[in-house]
């Protein structure tokens, strides 16, 4: 219900005057004001809204307010200067009519947004701030090695524009136009190319590196201007564009399937089956196996999308079911606590094997009751207590495993434009053995850098 700031990108000289914060044409001048990465994101106004409500048993102002509040905050909406006509202390009475207004937050557009730093191998806009009538704007992206002894990327940069390789980007200068922009991705067509760019990274103990603009203005005949004599942009200390580099980059989802490092789509002995009506995925689910590898845990027709392994194949990540069904890996309704938007059709479920473990009379046992004879072997997570106050462990997540969890969960969540909140372990919307999920999400939310 806070009021945010109002963004206001003008000024007044006078109340009858207003200056807009725009790039205004000259004539016979081609003026490169600037060029910048930028991202597209969500534009949003205040839309005023109002509706009546009927008094049904009583009661007070204060409580239809409170009602709406109430409101606003199941439906996750962005509301303020919530008010009601009348706006008194008296008692109401049954039938009483009350005008309800408020603002509330929506969708207007896109906008592309100047940003700082990026991921390499992702997609991002190239924006020119160029003021002319004519003439063609050549735009190169370069790296600033500084304290570097070799590069990271080839030079000039490579990047894709949709399925085409290109070092340079070039935009046709109209007098009607003074903002241009083109999406790339920035990563080079070939996998020899990729590959060498990964080692490079590999090379460095922080993993970016910096990039800048080189910019040249070609078919016209009018006088060019750029800010400085160098004709580069964002290579100066204090407008220096990183791009952070993430193993994760070696994965991709397409067609379903997720592709990559120890990546497999077929395991001998696997029943677990997909089913069509797959809806909008709204949640990614952590389970866990209470077994010692993914063999066992897909001898049955129910299971999740994809299995973490460990053992022999400690990283291996199988993909029981293609994205395009959904399984049966959590229920709809029985034993379910909370969260009950979330179903089996609209969320994909992920199983990290391990196994689970109790303590009694201080020795240690694992969740089907076997005693373990050599438990110093045995590398356990935090403690876990359900309602019932028993406190299970769980094994440690392994240094594979984590990574080919991270770089699962960060393609996911790109796939599906969800955020680290949109993650869930499976007790914590059914009832399961305690840290089942908690356990994999404790370890791997820290992870989670490729965001």
């Amino acid at each position: 219900m806070a009021d945010d700031p109002e963004n206001n990108q003008s000024y007044s000289a006078n109340p009858n005057q207003k200056v807009y914060d725009t790039p205004h044409q000259i004539d016979h001048l081609v003026d490169v004001v600037d060029i910048y990465f930028a991202e597209e994101r969500k534009k949003f106004k205040w839309v005023q809204k109002e509706e009546t409500y009927t008094v049904k048993k009583g009661g007070k102002i204060v409580d239809v307010k409170n009602i709406y509040i109430k409101k606003f905050a199941d439906e996750k909406k962005n509301a303020k200067n919530l008010a009601t006509d009348p706006d008194h202390a008296n008692p109401l009475n049954p039938n009483d009519q009350i005008k309800i207004t408020w603002e509330e937050r929506e969708e207007d557009g896109v906008e592309l947004v100047k940003i700082s730093k990026i991921h390499y191998a992702k997609k991002v806009y190239v924006v020119a701030k160029c003021n002319g009538q004519s003439g063609k704007l050549t735009v190169e992206i370069n790296e600033n090695k500084l304290a570097h002894p070799e590069a990271v990327f080839d030079i000039p940069v490579k990047f894709l524009i949709g399925e085409d390789e290109k070092t340079k980007i070039e935009f046709k200068i109209s007098r009607d136009k003074t903002e241009y922009s083109q999406e790339i991705t920035l990563k080079p067509k070939s996998d020899e190319d990729h590959k060498k760019i990964a080692a490079n990274f590999d090379k460095r103990t922080e993993k970016n590196a910096h990039l800048f603009f080189k910019a040249d203005v070609t078919e016209t005949q009018d006088e060019i201007k750029f800010p400085d004599a160098t004709k580069e942009f964002l290579n100066q200390e204090t407008t220096r564009f990183q791009v952070s580099y993430c193993g994760c980059a070696e994965y991709a989802i397409a067609n379903g399937f997720l592709s990559g490092p120890s990546v497999i789509t077929t395991k001998a002995g696997s029943l677990v089956s997909g089913h069509n009506g797959i809806q909008d995925v709204i949640a990614i689910i952590l389970h866990r196996t209470a077994g010692s590898s993914t063999a066992g845990a897909v001898a049955h027709t129910k299971g999740t999308h994809f299995y973490v392994d460990k053992g022999a194949n400690d990283g291996e990540i199988f993909q029981a079911v293609s994205l395009d069904k959904y399984t049966n890996h959590i229920m709809n309704s029985t034993a379910r606590t909370n969260n009950m938007e979330i179903q089996t059709e609209n969320s994909v479920g992920i199983e990290v094997v391990g196994m689970a473990y109790y303590y009694k009379n201080g020795d240690l046992y694992n969740v089907y009751d076997t005693k373990i004879s050599n438990p110093a072997n045995v590398s356990l997570s935090a403690g876990y207590k359900g309602s019932d106050g028993k406190e299970f462990f769980w094994d440690a997540l392994t240094e594979n495993q984590i990574k080919s969890l991270k770089c699962l969960l960060v393609k996911l969540m790109e796939h599906y434009n969800l955020t680290k909140e949109d993650i869930y372990s499976h007790e914590a919307i059914q009832s399961k053995t305690a840290g089942e999920g908690a356990a994999v999400k404790d370890a791997i939310m820290p992870k989670l850098d490729c965001l």
